[in-house]
C-alpha cells in the first residue's frame, strides 16, 4: 500500500510537473502571441507608412509633371513668339528692301532726267549765245546797210539840189 501511495505521489509529481510545464508553455505561447501581435502591428505600420510615402511620391510626381508640362508649354510659346517676331522682322526687311530698290530705281531715273535736262539747258544756252552772235552780226550788217542807204540818200539829195 505504501508503494501505491508512493506511485500516486510520483504520478502526482509528474502531473504537477506537466501541469507547470503546460502553464509555462501557455505563458510562452501567450508571450509569443503578443510578440507576433506586436510584429504584425509593426508590419502594418510599415505597410501604412510605405503606402503613404508611395502616395506622397505619386502626388509629387504628378505635381512635377504638371509643372514640367506648363514649363514646356511656356517655353514652346516663347519660341513660337520669337519665331513669329523673326518672321515679322524678315517680312519688314523684305518690304524695306523693296522700297529701297524702288527708291534707287527712282533715283536713277531722276539722275537720267537731270542729265537730259542739263543737256537741254546747255543746248538752249548754246542756242541763246548763237542767237546773240547772229543778232550782233545782223545788227552790225543792218547798221552797215542803213549807213550805206543813208549815204546814198544824202548823195541823191545833193545831186538833186
Amino acid at each position: 500500500s505504501s508503494n501505491i501511495g508512493h506511485g500516486q505521489s510520483v504520478v502526482y509529481e509528474d502531473v504537477k510537473e506537466l501541469s507547470m510545464r503546460c502553464a509555462k508553455m501557455a505563458l510562452e505561447i501567450e508571450s509569443k502571441d503578443g510578440t507576433i501581435k506586436d510584429l504584425d502591428e509593426e508590419k502594418q505600420s510599415i505597410v501604412r507608412k510605405f503606402t503613404e510615402a508611395r502616395e506622397h511620391h505619386r502626388r509629387m510626381q504628378r505635381k512635377y509633371e504638371d509643372v514640367y508640362k506648363k514649363m514646356c508649354i511656356k517655353q514652346c510659346e516663347e519660341l513660337d513668339k520669337m519665331n513669329a517676331d523673326k518672321d515679322e522682322m524678315r517680312r519688314q526687311i523684305k518690304e524695306r528692301d523693296v522700297v529701297i530698290k524702288q527708291l534707287l530705281d527712282a533715283n536713277a531715273t531722276l539722275e537720267a532726267a537731270l542729265e537730259a535736262m542739263t543737256k537741254v539747258a546747255e543746248d538752249a544756252l548754246k542756242a541763246k549765245n548763237q542767237v546773240r552772235e547772229d543778232l550782233k552780226k545782223l545788227r552790225s550788217g543792218h547798221l552797215t546797210n542803213i549807213m550805206t542807204a543813208s549815204r546814198r540818200s544824202q548823195r541823191a539829195c545833193k545831186l538833186r539840189m
